[in-house]
Protein backbone atom coordinates (compact mmCIF):
# COMPACT_ATOMS: atom_id res chain seq x y z
CA UNK A 1 0.00 0.00 0.00
CA UNK A 2 1.31 3.25 -0.85
CA UNK A 3 0.88 6.26 0.95
CA UNK A 4 1.30 10.14 -0.63
CA UNK A 5 2.91 12.64 1.23
CA UNK A 6 2.38 16.24 -0.25
CA UNK A 7 4.32 18.28 1.61
CA UNK A 8 6.07 20.59 -0.44
CA UNK A 9 4.83 23.42 -2.79
CA UNK A 10 2.39 22.84 -6.03
CA UNK A 11 4.97 22.75 -7.94
CA UNK A 12 7.33 20.35 -6.99
CA UNK A 13 6.52 16.47 -7.00
CA UNK A 14 4.54 14.38 -4.15
CA UNK A 15 6.65 11.73 -2.08
CA UNK A 16 5.65 8.13 -2.31
CA UNK A 17 6.71 6.07 0.60
CA UNK A 18 5.92 2.74 0.75
CA UNK A 19 4.23 2.06 4.43
CA UNK A 20 6.25 -0.67 4.90
CA UNK A 21 9.50 1.41 4.76
CA UNK A 22 7.94 3.63 7.69
CA UNK A 23 7.00 0.45 9.65
CA UNK A 24 10.91 -0.66 9.09
CA UNK A 25 12.01 2.63 10.07
CA UNK A 26 10.36 2.61 13.28
CA UNK A 27 11.28 -0.83 14.31
CA UNK A 28 15.50 0.48 13.62
CA UNK A 29 14.85 3.33 15.05
CA UNK A 30 13.39 1.19 18.57
CA UNK A 31 15.44 -1.41 18.32
CA UNK A 32 18.95 1.29 18.06
CA UNK A 33 17.35 3.12 21.28
CA UNK A 34 17.09 -0.09 23.34
CA UNK A 35 20.22 -0.84 22.12
CA UNK A 36 21.91 2.45 23.31
CA UNK A 37 19.49 2.74 26.55
CA UNK A 38 18.23 6.47 25.36
CA UNK A 39 15.20 7.96 26.60
CA UNK A 40 12.99 9.40 23.43
CA UNK A 41 14.20 12.74 24.60
CA UNK A 42 17.89 11.57 24.66
CA UNK A 43 17.99 9.87 21.41
CA UNK A 44 16.29 12.98 19.74
CA UNK A 45 19.18 15.24 20.99
CA UNK A 46 21.61 12.62 19.80
CA UNK A 47 20.73 12.62 16.61
CA UNK A 48 19.77 16.17 16.39
CA UNK A 49 15.72 15.98 15.56
CA UNK A 50 13.05 17.54 17.95
CA UNK A 51 11.38 15.15 20.53
CA UNK A 52 7.91 14.99 18.50
CA UNK A 53 9.80 14.34 15.13
CA UNK A 54 11.51 11.54 17.05
CA UNK A 55 8.49 10.30 18.30
CA UNK A 56 6.37 10.45 15.11
CA UNK A 57 9.47 8.25 13.40
CA UNK A 58 8.78 5.43 16.32
CA UNK A 59 4.97 5.49 15.61
CA UNK A 60 5.71 4.65 11.88
CA UNK A 61 4.89 8.31 10.43
CA UNK A 62 8.35 8.16 8.85
CA UNK A 63 10.92 10.82 8.50
CA UNK A 64 11.85 12.55 4.94
CA UNK A 65 15.73 11.28 5.44
CA UNK A 66 15.47 8.07 6.29
CA UNK A 67 18.99 6.96 5.22
CA UNK A 68 20.61 10.31 6.23
CA UNK A 69 18.57 9.09 9.86
CA UNK A 70 20.48 5.57 10.10
CA UNK A 71 23.82 6.63 9.01
CA UNK A 72 23.18 9.45 12.30
CA UNK A 73 22.46 6.22 13.99
CA UNK A 74 25.52 3.86 13.22
CA UNK A 75 27.84 7.50 13.72
CA UNK A 76 26.37 7.99 17.27
CA UNK A 77 26.77 4.11 17.72
CA UNK A 78 30.40 3.87 17.10
CA UNK A 79 30.85 7.19 18.56
CA UNK A 80 29.47 6.18 22.11
CA UNK A 81 31.31 2.63 21.99
CA UNK A 82 34.70 5.63 21.53
CA UNK A 83 33.89 7.49 24.17
CA UNK A 84 34.01 4.51 26.55
CA UNK A 85 36.94 4.21 28.74
CA UNK A 86 38.98 0.89 28.36
CA UNK A 87 40.24 -0.44 30.97
CA UNK A 88 43.93 -1.16 31.08
CA UNK A 89 44.31 -4.51 33.26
Amino acid sequence: MLRIRCWRSKFEPCERQDVSENEKLAQDVKAWRAKEGFTAEAAAKALGIPKRTFEGIEQGRGFPYPVLLRAAMKSNALQALREKPSRKD
